[in-house]
């Protein structure tokens, strides 16, 4: 059996069992498109995979990576949910990444990503995209990057994991720990930050009315919050709040050799 047979099977065998309604042979053109049922709210991803998430005008999971390289990747569809998880090995290559686009037809129907190992999601719309509430879940090494309109967003980091998100938003959750790292800009009215280990949050570029932040282990974190903000900094870590407006402190705690700093 050639390794595009092979991949074919893998990817038949395993969307059956994920719930499928229909089969296909995903080798009938050279792109390999997988054809999606309707647009999905959740979208995870295992090990060495890469998705680029893409507004277009039906849904459908494209491989673009050569399927020599893909061999062993397993793809679930079921409940509005897309799934892909990486083999478990696969041969050094100049990207070493299973690399996908997913089509979607409506961006606002997201609610999740979840991430693990050393895969990577990208959200790329060329138009505003506006979504109700999205939570997001990365572990391992993975990364993230995302641009829209979220009116609560929800964001859980652990491990080496990195995510870069842009927009505008009512309600910021945030929670990192590990060696985690996150990068925001955009608006929000209120940010619930919460950072341990050894982790880091650069939000110097979002402009935040009402900041609850609590920095501990030793983490670092840059804020501008300019109306009101609760801080708690402890162990080793530093919070510097960069708004030039300077906020109204409700609370503000200092412990061990952390630092508060507002410039």
């Amino acid at each position: 059996m050639n390794s595009k047979s092979f991949f074919s099977f893998v990817v038949i065998l395993a969307t059956l069992l994920a719930g499928f309604a229909y089969a296909q042979d995903f080798n009938k053109n050279e792109n390999r498109q997988y054809d999606l049922p309707e647009s999905p709210k959740f979208v995870e991803a295992e090990r060495v995979v890469k998705i680029t998430v893409k507004q277009s005008n039906r849904n459908y999971l494209e491989l673009i990576s050569d399927s020599k390289y893909a061999k062993g990747t397993e793809i679930q569809v079921d409940n509005g949910k897309v799934k892909v998880v990486g083999p478990k090995k696969i041969p050094f290559t100049k990207n070493s990444r299973i690399e996908f686009i997913l089509h979607v037809t409506d961006l606002s129907v997201l609610r999740g990503f979840s991430l693990q190992g050393a895969s990577t999601i990208l959200v790329n719309s060329s138009q505003s995209t506006n979504i109700d509430k999205l939570a997001i879940e990365l572990s391992g090494a993975s990364s993230f990057g995302c641009s829209a309109d979220i009116r609560e967003l929800d964001v859980e980091l652990s491990g080496a994991s990195t995510a870069r998100i842009s927009g505008n938003f009512d309600k910021v959750d945030c929670e990192l720990s590990g060696a985690s790292n996150i990068d925001m800009s955009g608006h929000t009215r209120l940010l619930d930050l919460e950072i341990s280990g050894a982790s880091s949050a650069n939000l110097k570029k979002l402009l935040t009315k009402v900041g609850k932040v609590e920095v501990s282990g030793a983490s670092s974190a840059t804020t501008n919050v300019n109306t009101e903000l609760y801080y708690g900094v402890y162990g080793s870590s530093l919070l510097t709040n960069a708004s030039e407006k300077v906020p109204e402190i409700r609370r503000g705690e200092t412990s061990g050799f952390s630092k508060f700093n507002q410039k």
